[in-house]
């Protein structure tokens, strides 16, 4: 239910902010599995350049 005091799309940009956090995460868990397996260098810049890039479109 909306409170008087909630603006509106409030719970929604919540739940989004939510998610990214979560995407975050799971980003931040598979780049160090893939430091964990010594995997080279240019995989391992790529897959830093794609957090970033997603990260931006947050």
């Amino acid at each position: 239910m909306k409170t008087p005091n909630t603006p509106p799309g409030a719970a929604m940009r919540d739940e989004t902010e939510k998610l990214h956090d979560q995407m975050d995460a799971a980003l931040a868990r598979q780049l160090q599995r893939i430091e964990n397996e010594e995997t080279p260098e240019h995989l391992l810049a790529l897959a830093r350049e794609l957090q970033e890039l997603l990260r931006g479109k947050s």
